[in-house]
């Protein structure tokens, strides 16, 4: 289970693993690195 979600200014991600879904982890890093790059994008320059 992965997914990211974004509240108006803020955005948090939500991030789980399953031992039985190797699709999981994959998932979670995909979607830390999307979160990485929306984090830089908004920030105050």
């Amino acid at each position: 289970m992965c997914t990211l979600e974004v509240l108006d200014e803020n955005a948090f991600m939500v991030t789980g693993f399953r031992d039985e879904d190797p699709q999981s982890e994959r998932c979670r890093e995909s979607a830390r690195e999307i979160a990485r790059k929306i984090y830089a994008a908004v920030q105050p320059e």
